[in-house]
């Protein structure tokens, strides 16, 4: 096994934050992700290290990542040892700007996602609403929505629901550190392995990518990613707003992220219906 030599301020460092890591998940503090992540080189090849909780989540990204083999839109797994991973390194360049070259190279990376193995399904036989409907609550629980805006919120879901869904593959977290330019290709690259969902609401991730920060170009984009069969989710796309907007709200409030939890973001939904 290749060693890694480590400075002391390094060291200390990690050392530090994995005594926050442990206290902080002790006392039930907030949500943590526990993956690690490491870069190394073996005979001047280099990998991308996860190190997952347990070796079910790492057989499942595993398996997500194969289910795209060949494909430039994600790294290809070297190996898989009960609970780590290790990628092949993607060489290529951050998203530093975003222009209409960068749209059409994100339209052909979901568009490439959102085709592998997709299926429209009766919203009944799916837990969407369901979770939708769970999260407005939570959220009116927890004193983030107010009880009249929750009110308005589940009436509104419920119109908004269509009859039937698209269901496949996502990539979730589409914040634009979590994508690069391949320097092989110059192909958009997803590099974070666990952000490639399977059974998903198809459009979650165009949806965040289009919250964080490709919402400007959004008509430049919709119009390169629909074509060639890609599901079409434009019929019912405030429903999965909603939806993304439901369960990231929940997931900050877990993390304690407060200044990331807008209620007002909810109230152009009660103006639809």
């Amino acid at each position: 096994m290749l060693r890694i030599r480590l400075s002391a301020e390094t060291r200390t460092f990690r050392l530090v934050r994995r005594l926050r890591y442990l206290c902080s998940r002790a006392v039930g503090n907030r949500l943590q992700n526990s993956q690690q992540t490491l870069f190394t080189t073996r005979n001047g090849k280099r990998f991308k290290r996860l190190i997952l909780r347990d070796t079910a989540l790492a057989a499942e990204c595993e398996r997500n990542l194969e289910s795209f083999k060949g494909s430039p839109h994600f790294p290809s797994v070297a190996i898989r040892y009960e609970h780590e991973l290790w990628l092949e390194y993607v060489e290529g360049s951050p998203l530093t700007h975003v222009d209409t070259v960068i749209v059409e190279k994100m339209a052909d990376f979901y568009a490439a996602t959102y085709r592998h193995r997709a299926r429209a399904v009766n919203l009944a036989e799916t837990a969407v609403l369901y979770r939708l409907q769970r999260d407005l609550s939570l959220l009116n629980q927890v004193g983030v929505l107010s009880e009249a805006l929750y009110r308005n919120l589940n009436s509104v879901a419920e119109k908004l629901a269509p009859e039937s869904v698209w269901i496949g593959f996502d990539y979730v977290d589409a914040v634009r550190k979590n994508f690069i330019v391949t320097h092989r290709d110059g192909q958009v690259c997803g590099v974070d392995a666990d952000s490639l969902r399977k059974d998903q609401l198809i459009g979650t991730g165009v949806i965040s990518a289009l919250t964080h920060w490709l919402g400007p170009l959004q008509s430049t984009f919709f119009r390169s990613l629909f074509r060639d069969g890609v599901p079409d989710f434009r019929p019912y796309l405030p429903f999965v707003e909603l939806c993304y907007a439901a369960a990231w709200t929940k997931m900050y409030f877990f993390e304690k992220k407060k200044k990331k939890i807008d209620p007002g973001r909810f109230e152009r939904f009660c103006e639809m219906c």
